[in-house]
């Protein structure tokens, strides 16, 4: 009784779809005796189970013409497994007659990377589609047929996303030509002190290094890298078929094994242009076509300004015990201290005494800006401009930051309840090179002691 109801069901379905006048197909992989066509996971042998995974029919009155028509469909589950299961598997056919040829196919996809097949194979989803198969559409005559079963349709696997390719290559015969240069910007940087590293994403903020560092080739070779025999890399975040941002990133190889930690410590680097890429849907390597001739540039420094009266931005007055009296003159000095992490603080500047009078509390004989080089920080010792005898203390000239930018110090003891806090802030940037930490930030923190 059951089985007659879902029949007259589905009649009366089709006889809807029918008086629409065009053809209608039957949505399911498995009709007995007629379609038996599971479909697997990327193994070749799991059969795909449950609402992890989607089936969508695509057709069309040609093999260039199909589109996604009906209702997306999940998959069932134990004895189930590998067979979608539409809601409704009368689906019509548009711009295909009742009883004329149309042409079908199934994809499949995780559906947890998107709601459609388009939206998750460009999320980099496993994916799989069937043979197109020509069918003849139900829906003819009086009363109309049934819809026409995937008649011909056989059992497919899914795949894994197809991922873009680079040829990771500076100079390509006839092509390209695009030599790295040293600080000076004519020695050619040569052997394997260098290192270039292709970094890719669809946007820059997606940037993630592909592929392994190369080293740089040598005498004739110089300025260019090796990428070795096979210089295609595989581009892990990037499907093929959507554009691409890509850059070279190069640096010491003795400052590190990445760039990253290569610019944490304060090296030479150099990056190209951004490049804007299609990459192939053949899985043919792309060439980094447009990329010129860069070369390495000096490590970028943090500097701060040491202030805590800024009229009209910051005013923040520094108390004795108990905070009873702002401290007062040069019996009391300030220093700034900076670092990666408060651990590896160490003194930058010199020592600053406080104000007088209605300046109490307030750094006095203040220098526009503090800063410090990599050889005074590895050698540990106070930096002032030029302290380590090298011209990589060169003072910055930029603009004061806005008050969005202050870096706020620790205080050095707690605050009696119900009192003003009154602690040291820095106003203070870093220029995107900068690596005291991951995020670009200072440690800082200020300390007062008596002469």
């Amino acid at each position: 009784m059951l089985s007659r109801k879902l029949f007259a069901t589905f009649a009366f379905a089709v006889l809807a779809l029918s008086v629409r006048g065009q053809g209608t197909i039957q949505f399911a992989n498995h009709v007995g005796g007629v379609v038996d066509a599971p479909v697997f996971g990327t193994d070749g042998a799991t059969k795909l189970q449950g609402p992890a995974y989607s089936a969508q029919l695509y057709a069309g009155p040609s093999m260039d013409a199909l589109m996604p028509v009906g209702e997306a469909a999940p998959f069932g589950s134990g004895i189930a497994a590998g067979y979608f299961r539409a809601l409704n598997p009368a689906v019509v056919i548009p711009m295909v007659a009742p009883g004329a040829i149309a042409f079908c196919q199934v994809r499949v996809w995780d559906t947890a990377k998107g709601t459609n097949y388009d939206v998750a194979f460009d999320a980099g989803s496993a994916h799989g589609e069937s043979e197109i198969v020509q069918l003849t559409t139900g829906g003819a005559g009086t009363p109309p047929s049934l819809p026409t079963p995937l008649l011909g349709l056989k059992s497919f696997q899914l795949v894994p996303p197809v991922l873009g390719t680079i040829d990771f290559r500076n100079f390509v015969p006839g092509t390209l030509d695009a030599p790295v240069f040293a600080l000076d910007g004519t020695t050619r940087l040569s052997g394997t002190g260098f290192l270039a590293q292709l970094y890719a994403g669809v946007t820059t903020n997606d940037f993630q290094p592909a592929g392994e560092p190369a080293p740089f080739g040598e005498g004739a070779a110089a300025g260019y890298w090796d990428a070795g025999a096979d210089s295609t890399v595989v581009l892990k975040n990037i499907r093929a078929g959507v554009t691409a941002q890509v850059q070279v990133r190069v640096w010491p190889a003795q400052l590190g094994k990445t760039f990253e930690e290569a610019v944490h410590n304060f090296g030479f680097h150099g990056e190209s242009p951004v490049l804007t890429v299609k990459i192939d849907n053949h899985q043919m390597p792309v060439l980094l076509g447009g990329l010129r001739t860069f070369r390495l540039k000096p490590p970028t420094y943090g500097t701060v300004e040491f202030n805590n009266y800024i009229p009209g931005e910051v005013d923040w007055r520094i108390f004795g015990p108990y905070f009873l009296k702002p401290l007062e003159g040069a019996n009391f000095l300030a220093q700034l201290y900076a670092g990666r992490t408060e651990a590896e603080s160490i003194p930058v500047g010199s020592p600053v005494p406080f104000g007088t009078g209605q300046k109490a509390g307030y750094l006095s004989q203040v220098p526009t800006r503090q800063l410090f080089c990599r050889t005074c920080w590895r050698e540990k010792k106070p930096s002032s401009p030029f302290a380590c005898g090298t011209q990589t203390c060169g003072l910055h000239t930029k603009t004061r930051p806005a008050a969005k930018d202050l870096v706020r110090a620790l205080p050095s003891k707690p605050e009696p309840a119900g009192m003003e806090p009154h602690f040291l802030l820095l106003p203070g940037f870093s220029s995107p090179a900068l690596a005291f930490s991951p995020a670009g930030q200072l440690f800082v923190s200020a300390t007062t002691f008596l002469t």
